[in-house]
């Protein structure tokens, strides 16, 4: 017996054709654009933190020094060799707190000179002491204000123990000149010695307000400092008498407290001053 099949189906209307949905974005563009709002977020805030660890350290920054500055002939100080790399002041008279006494720094001094006529100059320096491998034992950043034609006096300070030191090198990282006009001057008059290395002058000012500093006295025997101290914090204004008693120091001869500066000797001031801003 034949098994009946299933009757066809009954035809259906077709229905309206269904617009399509709207494009969405896909995953992966999203991913996209997700990553470019991330990097754009990333980029600003680097920028940020840039700017406020500039705020906070650049005047800490060291430059690296001109390739094109020729180093000076060395110089000995206590019998370390001293080569200077700057053109835009002049450099004399090293001398230095004594190296082996113990002391938790050492201080290096030296004069320093601009020798233009019409310019003043902010000039900056990085002193580094190195030991007999050339590895840096110690480095101090320092800088000089000077205005046309001063000699004035700079100093690096290192912190940490540079006995083991064997030469040391100055590098001038930057310098600025800016013209100046009848800036003033500091001199210095009836310099005297006492006993126990006591110093005392007559300090004269015609600076203007914006100009502030320091007054340094030192005695020289021959071309050598041996002694020095800070007389005046603040430059005063119109006249004023300063008095310390010097520190020893010394390029050639080791440093020694003296109970009275020798007759003969040459005695100075020096005016430091800050950068004007």
């Amino acid at each position: 017996m034949t098994t009946p099949s299933a009757p066809p189906p009954e035809p259906t209307t077709p229905s309206a054709p269904v617009a399509p949905p709207a494009k969405k974005p896909t995953l992966l563009i999203a991913l996209g654009i997700a990553s470019a709002l991330l990097l754009a977020a990333t980029i600003v805030l680097g920028v940020n933190i840039a700017r406020v660890l500039g705020a906070q350290t650049g005047a800490e920054a060291l430059p690296s020094p001109s390739p094109s500055t020729t180093p000076s002939e060395p110089v000995t100080v206590q019998g370390r060799e001293l080569t200077v790399a700057a053109d835009a002041v002049s450099f004399d008279h090293w001398t230095m707190t004594d190296i082996d006494s113990g002391e938790s720094h050492t201080v290096l001094y030296a004069t320093v000179t601009n020798t233009s006529a019409t310019t003043a100059v902010t000039a900056y320096f990085d002193a580094s002491a190195y030991d007999d491998d050339d590895r840096i034992v110690d480095r101090s950043p320092t800088y000089a204000y000077l205005l046309p034609g001063q000699t004035s006096l700079v100093s690096a300070i290192f912190t940490g123990d540079i006995t083991s030191a064997t030469s040391f090198l100055i590098e001038q990282t930057r310098a600025e000149v800016q013209p100046v006009s009848d800036p003033g001057e500091v001199t210095a008059s009836a310099i005297t010695a006492g006993e126990y290395g006591l110093l005392s002058a007559t300090i004269t000012s015609t600076l203007p307000p914006e100009l502030t500093g320091e007054v340094f006295l030192a005695w020289l025997d021959g071309d050598e400092i041996r002694g020095l101290c800070e007389a005046a914090f603040d430059i005063p204004v119109g006249d004023s008498t300063a008095e310390c008693y010097a520190d020893p120091v010394g390029a050639n001869t080791p440093p020694a407290d003296v109970d009275a500066i020798p007759d003969g000797s040459t005695l100075v001031a020096y005016a430091t001053l800050d950068i004007p801003y």
